[in-house]
């Protein structure tokens, strides 16, 4: 995996490695305390860049999250 994970092989990759399940939206599933990832817009093009949601402004709706 020098050059990363095949896009033909994602799915099986997260779900191997990750756990996954489904949610209403970011602000249900981040007040029961369950960790978001979530794709961002990157420069590149034909590319998205992932974060994790930690937290949400509740006044603007913002997601609050950590870009490692």
């Amino acid at each position: 995996m020098i050059d990363g994970v095949s896009l033909d092989y994602i799915e099986p990759f997260v779900t191997h490695f990750f756990k996954t399940q489904t949610f209403t939206n970011y602000k249900s599933a981040i007040d029961a305390k369950h960790p978001v990832m979530t794709d961002v817009n990157s420069q590149i093009e034909s590319s998205a860049h992932n974060v994790l949601c930690v937290g949400y402004n509740s006044n603007t709706g913002a997601a609050i999250y950590m870009d490692p």
